[in-house]
């Protein structure tokens, strides 16, 4: 390189390698979704490889091949790996808000959607989620609550934010991490959880108490 002049190659961050391989899984959900008959077929395969490599280190080791062509760096490629693998079970389209909600706000959005009567939000959920926060998220029951979890979301159409979810998992499973980091995630997660259902319950009892306004008035008529 001659004097005065300076690379045209941009270093890429560990977050745009981050953002870059998330919006790489977003696309086999695109192309499995397509019109293309070919690139249906490679990203169902692919999809099939990700959900495979939560079975164990073989299958994760066949994998690896999705994941290195984004560099990751070598102390996140375990949490990378995790995140491939719960998209490979529920492969959904890129929020608009990518980046920004957390899982405890989809499980907040799963518990209204399997809501009993009268609207009230499942305790089954609750216990779920109350689990998945109380677990020690550095050891490997992590992987199995996680995928429990990412189950449930698929069997109620709920959409996930696996950029979010890459970001929190990679500050409370990083050992360098202080606790007060892990903890501040974990607390993150259950403020959206009870805040998402505080605001839906509020709206339900608000449609019953307009109902049951209704009724009365219906009733009072009836008798006169």
């Amino acid at each position: 390189m001659t004097a005065g002049m300076t690379s045209s190659v941009v270093r890429k961050t560990d977050k745009d390698k981050r953002r870059e391989f998330v919006s790489s899984l977003h696309r086999l959900q695109a192309d499995l979704t397509g019109n293309n008959a070919y690139l249906a077929a490679q990203a169902r395969q692919k999809l099939a490889k990700l959900r495979r490599s939560l079975a164990g280190e073989r299958q994760k080791a066949e994998a690896y091949d999705l994941l290195f062509e984004y560099d990751p760096p070598l102390d996140e490629v375990d949490t990378w790996m995790l995140v491939a693998g719960l998209y490979g079970l529920h492969p959904v389209r890129r929020p608009d808000d990518s980046g920004r909600r957390t899982i405890g706000y989809a499980m907040g959005e799963l518990a209204i959607r399997s809501a009993g009567a009268r609207g009230r939000t499942s305790e089954a959920v609750k216990r779920r989620f109350t689990q998945l926060l109380s677990i020690n998220h550095t050891g490997d029951a992590l992987s199995h609550y996680l995928r429990q979890a990412v189950q449930l979301l698929r069997s109620k159409d709920v959409e996930l934010d696996y950029l979010r979810l890459l970001e929190d998992l990679l500050k409370i499973r990083d050992v360098r991490s202080s606790n007060e980091e892990a903890q501040k995630v974990r607390l993150e997660w259950a403020r959206d959880f009870y805040r998402v259902i505080r605001v839906a319950d509020t709206h339900s009892q608000r449609e019953n108490d307009a109902a049951d306004s209704t009724d009365q008035k219906e009733d009072f008529s009836g008798a006169l």
